[in-house]
């Protein structure tokens, strides 16, 4: 497993993922009328866009798996919103685990963020536990002028530069 950008051969896994009532869940709204074009579209503006960072998870041939994302990044305030989703078929294997540990460091180490933060609905155990042991840590609110898409419960996790440098120095 591996991240890498995402490329157009990506587009009909990305529309397969898409139209699947399990893993459409990760694109926001109907992805019922989406088109290969939609994703090529959606490809291209991630090549674009400086705003967002988009990144495939692959498996060991190379076929995307899943996403891990930077979106909304701010150059000011030095963050960014973390997103993550897998296939449905890739899930379980710690994969997503390990593209968190792969992104980690292009976040703070490339992009010069100072935090990343994320949100999930509050009865999402799943998720919620897969953040906590991604290091996560559970905020006591959103990070200040951030509203969430999301409506309902959410829980916000963030996760810190020295956080980063603090768990990378243990590994050594």
């Amino acid at each position: 497993m591996r991240i890498r950008d995402l490329d157009f051969q990506d587009a009909a896994a990305l529309l397969a993922w898409a139209k699947d009532p399990e893993g459409g869940r990760f694109f926001r709204g109907d992805s019922s009328s989406l088109c290969l074009k939609d994703m090529e579209g959606f490809i291209l503006g991630t090549m674009l866009c400086a705003g967002d960072l988009h990144q495939a998870i692959v498996d060991e041939s190379n076929q995307l798996v899943g996403l891990v994302s930077l979106k909304n990044i701010d150059e000011e305030k030095h963050r960014a919103e973390f997103s993550i989703g897998l296939l449905p078929a890739a899930q379980g294997k710690g994969l997503a685990g390990a593209a968190v540990a792969e992104l980690l460091p292009i976040a703070f180490d490339e992009l010069g963020l100072e935090s990343i933060y994320m949100y999930t609905d509050a009865g999402n155990l799943p998720t919620r536990a897969f953040n906590e042991r991604c290091g996560f840590r559970l905020l006591e609110s959103p990070p200040e002028g951030i509203l969430p898409e999301a409506e309902g419960e959410l829980c916000w996790y963030g996760f810190s530069r020295e956080e980063h440098l603090r768990n990378a120095a243990g590994a050594e």
